[in-house]
């Protein structure tokens, strides 16, 4: 697997690291860590997604679909998603949904107020990793 996209000229800054089975991965301001586990990948992101880097961004999560895995997509630990990044996630749960993947989005505080201002958004949300790879197991 690359982990960096072969496009770098999308990203502001790009680093990518393997510590452990993990991929860290540096996008544009966003952190990405990337664990490929048994049941399906997990992208857990940190940082800030708005209108300025939502672009690149959502192209490097595209590149995981490559994978042709479930994917988990923990957003606990992102300090701010502004509503073109909830479009840029509602798109990729959409795409995901066409190719048959399973996708599931690990909720955060920065989730919350976006989830009730568009309470009809179909993204399938969990409070936690463990409970997201129970559905997944489920799901297999």
């Amino acid at each position: 697997m690359t982990a960096v996209p072969d496009t770098p000229d999308l990203y502001t800054s790009q680093r990518c690291e393997q510590l452990r089975g993990r991929y860290l991965i540096d996008c544009a301001g966003v952190r990405f860590q990337v664990h490929a586990r048994n049941l399906a990948t997990v992208l857990r992101i940190g940082g800030e997604i708005d209108a300025s880097n939502v672009n690149p961004v959502a192209q490097a999560i595209r590149r995981l679909s490559q994978l042709k895995a479930p994917l988990i997509l923990d957003f606990s630990h992102l300090d701010f998603l502004g509503v073109a990044g909830f479009r840029a996630l509602l798109t990729l749960n959409h795409e995901y949904q066409q190719a048959e993947l399973h996708c599931i989005v690990v909720t955060g505080a920065v989730m919350r107020p976006l989830t009730r201002v568009f309470p009809d958004h179909g993204l399938l949300i969990v409070d936690s990793i463990p409970e997201a790879l129970r559905l997944m197991e489920r799901a297999s």
